[in-house]
């Protein structure tokens, strides 16, 4: 049965989590070449780019639930879902409002913007976890099995495999590839850093080897006191911009970071390095890529809130050496 020619997709976390929306968006799109397709995402996803050749728009809102201790503050709460129901008001109320994740919080937001169907993705998981949209598989293994629910009723095959990677196309020409590697040290939580000297021994080692580094900076705090000697080249630019910048590399060096993910999305090799995250539920998805983790450290994975060994963590632990040999062996294998 083929329900709607209009689809609202409630995900209002993080960047990364769009970017694993994105097959089943494709295959969404695929089966209703000429529906409407909305996305209701996080004011943090402001310019991701890589919805435009599914022709999906995009509704940003500041949801409370991004910031930490959202939950303590309940008057922020309210004041949230006043501002949401007057700045959509009715707009979806035709829409089939789909929910990947399995959220409490998005079955309150959908129940703000009243949609005519609400379908949810159900998981076996203890009931506290699953109302927060919390896993014990990975996102993207997550996103196939919600797929795989709501085949039936989109009128889709439910044998159908979501794409991965599904970037493979971003304006450029595979043959423009250098031998070019990103360094992306930045993420959402400073417990994901590396120390900066590594990054600048692990650029200098890599160089040795013939390769040139890219140092990715956003806001500019992962990597302190850069020489200009340090790094090839230090590249700062919008998400678009970015991921032509992926496009055209040979491979990436990534903490624990969207950046990582990206690279999966489009198929280069990428070399993740993971402390206080689990690598089972957040590494990069796909054959070409890599994990270095810091063994002897029992309380990982964490809240990532603060650390109990603030001067010898999960991620100083990592050495050089294994960053590299990591990646000598995943380029020899792809």
């Amino acid at each position: 049965m083929q329900i709607t020619d209009k689809f609202l997709i409630i995900e209002t976390f993080h960047l990364g989590d769009l970017l694993y929306l994105g097959p089943l968006l494709s295959v969404v799109r695929v089966a209703y070449p000429d529906s409407q397709i909305e996305v209701l995402a996080s004011d943090a996803t402001q310019g991701f780019p890589f919805f435009e050749q599914l022709k999906v728009s995009v509704h940003h809102f500041n949801f409370p639930w991004c910031h930490l201790g959202w939950h303590k503050q309940p008057l922020k709460l309210i004041q949230a879902a006043v501002a949401l129901r007057r700045k959509f008001g009715q707009q979806f109320k035709d829409h089939v409002i789909l929910d990947p994740r399995g959220d409490i919080r998005h079955t309150f937001t959908a129940q703000l913007i009243s949609s005519r169907k609400f379908i949810q993705y159900h998981s076996s998981e203890k009931f506290n976890e699953a109302l927060r949209g919390i896993y014990k598989d990975h996102i993207f293994a997550c996103r196939q099995e919600f797929f795989r629910q709501i085949a039936g009723e989109c009128g889709l095959s439910s044998k159908a495999v979501l794409p991965w990677p599904w970037l493979m196309n971003f304006n450029q020409n595979l043959s423009e590839r250098g031998m070019t590697v990103l360094l992306a040290p930045e993420a959402s939580n400073h417990l994901k850093y590396w120390k900066s000297e590594r990054w600048k021994l692990l650029a200098n080692r890599l160089h040795q080897n013939g390769w040139r580094t890219t140092l990715i900076v956003h806001r500019g705090d992962a990597v302190s006191d850069i020489d200009p000697d340090d790094f090839d080249m230090v590249w700062r630019g919008s998400l678009a911009d970015l991921g032509k910048l992926v496009m055209c590399s040979q491979a990436m060096i990534a903490v624990d970071s969207f950046s990582g993910h990206l690279a999966a999305a489009m198929d280069i090799p990428v070399v993740s390095l993971f402390g206080a995250q689990s690598p089972a539920l957040w590494r990069p998805w796909g054959e070409k890529t890599a994990v270095v983790v810091a063994d002897g450290y029992p309380c990982r994975p964490c809240d990532q809130k603060y650390c109990v060994h603030p001067n010898d963590n999960c991620m100083d632990a990592i050495q050089v050496n294994h960053v590299l040999q990591t990646f000598e062996k995943l380029i020899e294998r792809v």
